[in-house]
């Protein structure tokens, strides 16, 4: 019977982590399987009796814990909707700090006693100082944040289903990490990068959050992560656009522009846009940059202009912006006229 379950484990893993495109789990003669509650009765005396490379199977249940994973394991629920870790907004659900760490097949939320809207509530999975990790087919709900990365460098987050998150997944100080193939809905932020680098998001879905997608940093660095087009933030696309010049965007060279963030670009004309539920546009050290006639409205942030002098911001119209219509930062000679 043992054996059959190892191999049903073995074949379970190798499949999620093919479809997801990451290195299949495998466990050598040396490793080992936990089944929780058939060998220990808490997720967390599992992982604490584990040696580095077990897998720990977890059965359908609820489990009222705040884990914590400090050794290189395999941890792998049995259904993603009923293989629930639920935090009690005690601690994190499940925190991470060590390398190597996989995670598939859970659903994990926190604080189920608070409004939704709640910002003190705490993160579903948080990885802190954790390193090459794969956390990939959750469900994450319920939660402050539902992946929360903080100085986690290499780690790829895949295929999760998240919702009813004050923070869909939060980066912060953070580098190299993939981020793809995600869904985001229904929560107050859907997807965040702050003072993180080198990032790469990849076809992640943002539906029904208050503000879809944003990013923050304190130098030009922090905004040089891979974010393509396949990025949606409800029907329409993230434009996250580097080292371009004399770019003309407008509603017809770029019908399906839904968030736009330009980086170290050139002679930029942003003009007629319509932009609704993200961070409004953004722009850094992009010089001579012109932004006109633009409507931007239920967003967090309207117009941001950092490190790019010369700019020209006039007779756009903002509105229902919850922080600041128009900010400045490091960029001389920049004008403002007649905006509503």
């Amino acid at each position: 019977m043992k054996q059959v379950v190892l191999t049903t484990i073995i074949i379970f893993a190798l499949l999620c982590s093919l479809v997801a495109g990451l290195q299949p789990i495998e466990l050598t003669e040396a490793s080992k399987v936990i089944t929780v509650p058939n060998d220990y009765s808490t997720i967390q005396l599992a992982i604490d009796k584990a040696a580095s490379e077990d897998t720990i199977f977890v059965k359908n249940g609820i489990y009222l814990e705040n884990v914590v994973v400090n050794k290189s394991v395999n941890l792998i629920g049995e259904d993603k909707q009923l293989t629930i870790i639920d935090g009690n907004n005690l601690g994190p659900a499940l925190i991470i700090s060590a390398q190597n760490v996989n995670v598939t097949g859970f659903a994990v939320k926190n604080a189920p006693t608070l409004p939704s809207y709640s910002r003190n509530r705490l993160a579903a999975i948080h990885l802190l100082n954790a390193h090459n990790c794969s956390i990939y087919y959750n469900t994450l709900y319920d939660s402050g944040k539902g992946i929360w990365i903080v100085n986690s460098h290499n780690n790829t987050v895949s295929n999760n289903y998240m919702y009813s998150n004050n923070y869909g997944i939060l980066i912060q100080e953070s580098s190299g990490n993939l981020i793809v193939n995600n869904c985001v809905t229904d929560g107050w932020v859907g997807i965040f990068l702050d003072v993180s680098k080198e990032n790469t998001l990849q076809s992640n879905s943002m539906l029904n959050n208050h503000f879809n997608f944003g990013v923050s940093g304190l130098t030009v660095s922090h905004y040089l992560n891979y974010v393509d087009s396949s990025n949606m933030v409800g029907t329409k696309k993230v434009y996250y656009l580097i080292n371009q010049s004399n770019i003309d965007i407008n509603p017809i060279s770029f019908p399906d522009l839904g968030s736009l963030i330009v980086v170290n670009c050139t002679n930029v004309q942003i003009k007629n846009l319509t932009i609704t539920n993200t961070r409004g546009i953004h722009i850094v050290n992009a010089p001579n940059v012109w932004v006109v006639n633009n409507t931007i409205s239920n967003t967090n942030g309207g117009i941001w202009i950092q490190f790019s002098p010369n700019s020209f911001i006039a007779d756009n119209i903002l509105s229902d912006i919850s922080e600041w219509a128009i900010q400045i930062d490091g960029s001389e000679n920049t004008i403002v006229v007649n905006n509503t």
